[in-house]
């Protein structure tokens, strides 16, 4: 009986060849062109001379051939490092030289003269895969490059995945292989008994996108992928297949109502899930208001191994709309502390404080977290804020010390401050305070935003930028981000 992540793919990958595995833009492709692919992955890493145990880059895009090159990494449990692929080539080229990897997979249209010239100079295999799945192209092969220390496996394999930064800012955080097959709970449990399709949205490089994508296909449950969550795939999918339950990003219940959705195209909806970010109260009533769908939330972070809290079912059986804005109770095996955030001294129900976390297989301490939480006397957990002061895009969280870090490297700003001013649709965005090194010569907003795009993911790009002569300061001299942004908004 298979009882490894590699044993269960393998399994899955020798059965009905023609069985659809993945639909995307409409279009099935098979387990045989999913095992095809695999064995491409596997042959282009042979070919450039791979070491078997040595990390391999990954900058996947929610499409079937990185879905396919993910199961291939998988089923020889090859040490993972993702890269984040909605960056510019520049951002992307810097990345591989801060990490020196033995070989990178991405997009054919990732591979320009930045990121080929960062190979090749570092030694790295370059491989490339076709947006149609056709094809797994080897730019480069791997070498030993004199004065390049490569990036090597250390200890246990797994992947290397970046955080959302829940925990602090945004870091590479590895999950052993072991740990992942516990977590999706393969061998005999991972038989789908349900063979609708799964819908995945989630980016193939964060947790939630492995957790759908790996055992959907170690299962043969067939799944629906799309670029990213969009009103008129998700409601074409609930037609066809008729789910009761679903899991939606916080920013879909705007752009549904946006849409003004027909409630017969939903109607067999019972119960949407949600989570990454903390709902909008006033957006959850209005939503419930206009749609006869329960909604409850979740939470979770990269560094628990996924979602560590939940409302289910039976807690709206019990407790009615009585816990709907909380993000649900502890699951089994996880335990919640909430602690003073000045003395770190445990508070009673009711009180809010810093979140601490015990999430079971991860830790053996627990994980303390920068997020402020109310833990009621029923169990149930209130996200109340960051303390952090970072900023939720949608499901995206941006530290904003990152982006002042990079506006402040353009030539001609001599300081900035970063903060979040609301959205309806994704909750927050990033906007800027940019104090010029001279108000004659100030920058204009093409000028920023070009600079700041060559060095962060596209999410985290500022929305707006305002001139000032001073930034605000503290009497310590560190900026003042609550008076920065009333003088934002005053601007």
């Amino acid at each position: 009986m298979a009882t490894t992540i590699a044993e269960v793919i393998a399994d899955q990958l020798s059965r009905d060849p023609e069985e659809g595995a993945i639909q995307f833009h409409g279009k099935w492709y098979s387990r045989g062109w999913l095992k095809a692919f695999v064995d491409k992955i596997d042959a282009a890493l042979a070919a450039a001379g791979v070491p078997e145990d040595a990390p391999i880059g990954f900058a996947p895009h929610n499409r079937p051939p990185f879905a396919a090159a993910l199961v291939a990494l998988f089923s020889r449990q090859r040490p993972i490092v993702m890269i984040y692929a909605y960056q510019s080539p520049e951002a992307i080229a810097n990345k591989l030289r801060e990490l020196k990897l033995p070989a990178v997979i991405a997009g054919i249209e990732q591979w320009t003269d930045p990121t080929l010239s960062a190979a090749r100079d570092l030694g790295s295999a370059a491989i490339a895969l076709s947006d149609d799945g056709a094809e797994v192209e080897l730019l480069e092969s791997w070498k030993a490059v004199p004065g390049v220390e490569q990036r090597k496996a250390d200890g246990i394999p797994g992947v290397a995945l970046l955080t959302s930064g829940t925990t602090g800012p945004p870091k590479h955080f590895e999950i052993s292989y072991e740990k992942l097959l516990k977590r999706m709970v393969i061998a005999t449990e991972f038989g789908a008994t349900e063979r609708n399709p799964l819908f995945s949205f989630f980016p193939l490089g964060n947790i939630s996108g492995i957790y759908i994508i790996v055992p959907a296909i170690a299962s043969g449950q067939p799944i629906i992928m799309v670029d990213k969550f969009n009103v008129a795939d998700w409601v074409a999918f609930v037609k066809q297949y008729k789910p009761e339950f679903l899991g939606v990003p916080p920013a879909a219940f705007r752009m549904i109502l946006d849409a003004d959705v027909d409630y017969e195209d939903i109607k067999s909806l019972k119960l949407l899930n949600t989570g990454a970010a903390t709902l909008d109260p006033a957006l959850r009533r209005e939503f419930e208001a206009k749609y006869p769908i329960c909604v409850t939330q979740s939470y979770g972070a990269t560094e628990f191994g996924g979602i560590v809290t939940i409302t289910t079912p039976d807690h709206v059986k019990e407790f009615g709309n009585s816990k709907a804005d909380s993000v649900g109770r502890a699951c089994p095996g996880v335990k919640l502390r909430v602690v003073d955030v000045d003395t770190g001294a445990d508070l009673p129900a009711g009180q809010e404080g810093r979140l601490l976390v015990f999430a079971p297989g991860m830790s053996e301490d627990y994980i303390e977290t920068t997020d402020l939480v109310m833990l009621d006397a029923d169990g149930f957990l209130y996200h109340r804020g960051r303390l952090d002061g970072a900023i939720m895009r949608g499901g995206f969280k941006i530290v904003p010390e990152q982006v002042m870090e990079a506006l402040n490297r353009h030539p001609q700003v001599a300081a900035s401050a970063v903060v979040g001013m609301a959205e309806p649709r994704l909750g927050a965005v990033p906007v800027a305070l940019i104090q010029p090194r001279d108000m004659a010569d100030a920058p204009d907003a093409a000028s920023l935003d070009a600079h700041v795009r060559s060095l962060l993911p596209k999410t985290m790009i500022p929305t707006d930028y305002r001139m000032v002569e001073a930034l605000p300061r503290t009497p310590s001299l560190k900026i003042d981000m609550g008076a920065a942004k009333r003088m934002f908004e005053a601007a």
